[in-house]
């Protein structure tokens, strides 16, 4: 084993009974449900951009007990956030985004990702292409 594994349940609790074994994980992280706003935040948590705190509201076997807590301090990595939030317009980003469309529909790239981060915000993520790519491993 070379990497850290953190499993992230977007279920109930009680999914880590159908666990055969928890050695195999560094962490485990109960999101509770699958949404997108859940997958963002627990996605932050992860990578240190906000903290944690918790703990599990009923028993799931012997490793996981009721009351298991768990507090993570924020690592001041980038976290997601409103571009209002730290000053910016949204109104004026589309310009940005209108920019980078004509740039892929006139073909003076085959695709781009904007990436825009204000004061340690991630306030705009997309990705624009004219193309599929399509990447085969041997």
């Amino acid at each position: 084993r070379n990497n850290t594994v953190i499993l992230d349940v977007f279920a109930k609790p009680y999914a880590l009974l159908d666990l055969q074994a928890s050695g195999n994980f560094n962490a485990v992280v109960v999101s509770y449900q699958n949404s997108k706003i859940s997958q963002e935040k627990s996605a932050q948590i992860i990578f240190g951009a906000i903290p944690a705190q918790g703990a599990l509201p009923v028993s799931c076997g012997e490793e996981f007990k009721l009351d298991t807590k768990i507090k993570t301090n924020r690592l001041m990595n980038l976290s997601y956030g409103l571009p209002e939030s730290v000053g910016m317009s949204s109104e004026r980003l589309k310009k940005v985004d209108s920019v980078a469309q004509m740039t892929v529909d006139s073909l003076m790239a085959p695709g781009l990702q904007l990436l825009i981060a204000r004061k340690g915000k991630v306030i705009y993520i997309k990705v624009k292409t004219k193309y599929r790519l399509m990447i085969f491993m041997m």
